[in-house]
């Protein structure tokens, strides 16, 4: 079997890895089903390996701490017996060809008590006779391997393949033919009818099924209150953001505003600094052009003085 990963959704009755009808189908952790082979080929092949469905890890450290073997850790797994029964029948609806009483006729229809394929004219015959009568004679255009797998009929001894089992021993949990039920299990404390242990595991899934479907309820009434959840946080995100941006925005703004407020105000401060440094240099050119003429009037003086001294002591 091919241990490549599935690149395509495998049917209900094919595995994932070698996308064929399922052979000792085995069941992960996760849920979902490989063949024997093909969980012993995808374990060793891979270190760590994940489901190829989901992604989901295969072998944990309690898994394998008490194996020796990869063979070993492959058997701890659970078969799915209720999809080997339907991969069995899907094979025996695959190879149905010919009548198995008359042996010339074309596959019509199949008995699901005696597990015999007729024609046409031995389903009609088997209805009139009278040991076969009320048995439950199915067209094949109608039959599917489902409906196959539920009869219990279809079921096999577990020590005899090709023996329908027609009873159970509990003390073994074992379905046996009536040769074993009258042989090697004759001393057993329990033995009933095939037909009333499965009636009990009948009652016993129903249950099983009533209470699955309650806790799929209340996971997905769990999961409808999380997606709420999640939208009114998405909302309140949005809302968040928005706030913030608006308040970014009034930031932005008095910023802005302060900035040209400050600018405003230097060009003020600098604008009456010039006006006063210029007022005052305007005094001062004006106090230094009167003190130049004083200086020049002074400077007359002066030289009119010397000269009045001068003509005083030389006539």
């Amino acid at each position: 079997m091919d241990s490549a990963a599935a690149c395509d959704e495998p049917s209900e009755k094919e595995c994932s890895v070698c996308h064929e009808l399922f052979t000792d189908p085995k069941l992960l952790p996760c849920g979902h089903l490989l063949c024997r082979q093909c969980l012993l080929s995808w374990i060793t092949s891979k270190k760590g390996a994940l489901c190829p469905m989901c992604r989901s890890p295969i072998v944990d450290a309690q898994t394998g701490i008490h194996s020796t073997s990869w063979e070993e850790i492959a058997d701890r797994f659970p078969t799915d017996l209720s999809m080997k029964r339907i991969t069995d029948a899907e094979n025996v609806l695959n190879n149905m060809h010919g009548c198995h009483v008359c042996e010339a006729g074309a596959a019509f229809s199949m008995c699901l008590d005696c597990q015999d394929v007729l024609c046409e004219a031995c389903s009609r015959a088997h209805h009139r006779i009278r040991v076969t009568r009320n048995h439950r004679v199915e067209p094949l255009s109608t039959l599917t391997a489902q409906k196959l797998a539920s009869c219990s009929s279809f079921s096999a001894c577990d020590f005899h393949n090709d023996e329908p089992a027609r009873a159970f021993c509990v003390e073994d949990n074992a379905s046996i033919c009536m040769l074993c039920a009258v042989t090697e299990h004759r001393h057993c404390v329990e033995v009933v009818s095939l037909e009333r242990k499965t009636e009990e595991a009948r009652e016993v899934l129903h249950g099983l099924t009533d209470t699955l479907s309650q806790r799929e309820t209340e996971v997905g009434i769990a999961l409808k209150k999380l997606d709420e959840r999640l939208k009114e946080s998405e909302e309140h995100v949005k809302t968040d953001i928005h706030d913030a941006e608006q308040v970014c925005d009034r930031l932005d703004f008095m910023v802005k505003n302060c900035r040209h407020r400050l600018a405003e105000m230097a060009q003020k401060q600098h604008t009456d600094v010039q006006q006063a440094a210029n007022y005052d240099k305007a005094s001062l050119l004006i106090r230094k052009g009167r003190l130049t003429l004083h200086k020049q009037t002074v400077a007359r003086a002066g030289e009119l003085n010397a000269f009045s001294e001068l003509t005083r002591w030389h006539p």
